[in-house]
């Protein structure tokens, strides 16, 4: 054969298999966007039909409707609406579960008992098809029955609205003074807010996605998570608040963002709901006097230093300083817990300390004596977690909500060394008064609340006495484990007492408390107390209050 009959054999062979591979490889990507494209399909195909169950199965079912028979009928319903086939649910079922989230704060699908199911609030469903017809064999031949799948979780659980603390529901004139000295410290400017202002804010409410509205851009999950500019927060707030006539609260907040300082803070700091959820929050009525206090808490540590004008029977001054060092937080979530059985929906009070100086006139004002008692508290924070919600239903005429409440423990300290006694007369006769007790016990409380709520007019339930009545205990408390001790420069003052009039020690020491636990106690019950109500700071604990038991939308948890 003659050299050049051979090159162009070769040339065609060469361009037959250069066609033949080019047309392998477009059916090679063909087939492939023909599986990605199915894929995709069915994919979205689980995920909506997740989505429709957790809807119509999900939540509180009315009595008659049995959950798991809801789940799969809904779910057939969809796959046939999107074109499907009904033997594309795999099992012909829907797994009924919880959610269960991991330490990296991922939530998984975990299926729960038969006997718990009517308590299920977790839907987890593959679908699965067999594969579009294909241009080429797969490597295992293609063999009849191979199939693709899909597989989508859900979740509508039940959540509830509620806090731990002491509930600031009503004000008169004496408590404008500490709220005006409240957000002046906090703001770093003088604010001069009136009675009906307050009450303005203490009556209305405002939803999260009216503020995130308010905000043009931003969402809900950004408003949350990301830091945002605390005076176009306040004015998105009042401007939320002005849209629904609450034009008394919505001026005082606009007041108090003309001089909120221009930092940036994290509103989701002060709501404890689980990670991932934020759906869960958009709906919930937050008061707009607990919102606004919670965003000038985020400004700075407020340190407020007050000298109150309230006239207690036996105290000649009385000077305080009191510091907030965390905001309470407000509990919105369903009853979910981590892998370490940690409950995720929390309520929690404010943490801070209190330091006083009570002077008290002694001994007929002998020799010009004052007592200068000196009071330390520290407040450590409660807790409340939120461990269950019961729906309505055959059982139960109402929803039922368990809340486990930690206490907190206060520690009262009286410190008047020798360099600063209790008593000082000519620096020979010395009363000194060391020692500390603590207040509460910071046991586990268990609570169960039964509906229906209101949000307007909440029932909180009592976990423990009021601050003065928890101090003025504490006062009594210490005297006996820690009375007051001479400490002159002196030994026995036997003489120099009866020359005084003063009787013996025993007496003195006798006759100094006696003139200074009543007075003492009258600033820890009108005074300390009414104030930290308005912090929303309590000792051991305070009021413990479910707002509202609401259905938030469906959300999917895991898709493969």
């Amino acid at each position: 054969m003659h050299p050049r009959s051979r090159q162009r054999g070769a040339a065609a062979i060469f361009a037959a298999v250069g066609m033949i591979g080019m047309l392998i490889a477009a059916a090679f990507a063909i087939d492939l966007a023909q599986l990605y494209v199915a894929k995709r399909q069915l994919q979205n195909a689980a995920n909506l039909a997740a989505l429709d169950v957790a809807r119509a199965a999900g939540g509180c079912l009315a009595p008659e409707l049995d959950r798991q028979a809801m789940a799969n009928m809904t779910a057939l319903s969809t796959i046939g609406r999107l074109g499907g086939q009904s033997d594309w649910l795999q099992g012909g079922s829907v797994r009924l579960g919880e959610v269960s989230v991991d330490a990296n704060n991922v939530r998984h699908f975990q299926s729960t008992m038969v006997e718990q199911i009517g308590q299920a609030y977790a839907f987890d469903l593959t679908l699965q098809r067999a594969l579009p017809p294909l241009l080429l064999p797969l490597p295992s031949g293609n063999p009849d029955g191979a199939v693709m799948q899909a597989r989508a979780s859900s979740t509508m659980a039940p959540a509830a609205v509620f806090d731990v603390g002491s509930a600031l529901v009503s004000l008169d004139t004496s408590d404008v003074p500490a709220l005006n000295a409240l957000f002046s410290s906090l703001l770093g400017s003088p604010l001069s807010l009136d009675l009906l202002h307050y009450q303005g804010l203490i009556g209305s409410s405002v939803e999260l996605l009216d503020v995130a509205d308010e905000l043009l851009g931003v969402t809900l999950q950004q408003l949350l998570t990301e830091p945002t500019s605390a005076p176009g927060l306040l004015t998105a707030v009042a401007n939320a608040l002005f849209d629904t006539g609450e034009t008394l609260a919505a001026s005082a907040i606009d007041a108090i963002a003309a001089i909120a300082p221009d930092e940036s803070i994290i509103l989701g700091d002060v709501v404890g709901s689980p990670s991932g959820f934020v759906s869960s929050v958009g709906s919930v009525a937050i008061g707009a006097l607990d919102l606004v206090r919670a965003v000038a808490f985020q400004l700075g540590e407020p340190v407020l230093a007050l000298t109150p004008e309230i006239v207690i029977p036996g105290v000649l001054e009385t000077e305080i300083e009191l510091t907030v060092g965390e905001s309470p937080q407000l509990g919105a979530g369903p009853a979910f817990r981590d892998e370490l059985q940690n409950y995720m929906t929390t309520a929690s009070t404010a943490q801070g300390q209190i330091d006083a100086s009570i002077k008290v006139p002694l001994l007929g004002g002998l020799l010009g004596n004052l007592a200068s008692v000196n009071l330390h508290v520290d407040l450590a924070r409660a807790q409340a977690d939120l461990e269950a919600i019961r729906c309505a239903g055959r059982d139960r005429l109402h929803h039922e909500v368990d809340i486990g409440v930690t206490t907190s423990v206060a520690r009262l300290e009286v410190n008047n060394p020798t360099n600063d006694p209790l008593v000082n007369v000519l620096g020979l006769i010395k009363v000194c008064w060391v020692g500390a007790v603590e207040v509460g016990s910071g046991e586990s409380v268990p609570l169960t609340f039964t509906g229906p709520f209101d949000p307007d007019n909440p029932q909180p339930k009592e976990i423990s006495t009021s601050l003065g009545a928890g101090l003025s205990n504490a006062l009594s408390d210490l005297v006996i484990q820690h009375p007051p001790q001479l400490c002159g420069p002196l030994g026995s003052l036997n003489v120099l007492l009866f020359l005084l009039g003063l009787g013996n020690e025993d007496s003195l020491l006798s006759l100094v408390l006696s003139g200074v636990l009543g007075p003492v106690t009258g600033v820890l019950d009108s005074i300390l107390d009414p104030l930290l109500g308005i912090i929303g700071l309590d000792v051991a604990g305070g009021e413990v209050v479910v707002r509202e038991v609401y259905m938030p939308p469906p959300a999917l948890i895991a898709t493969q």
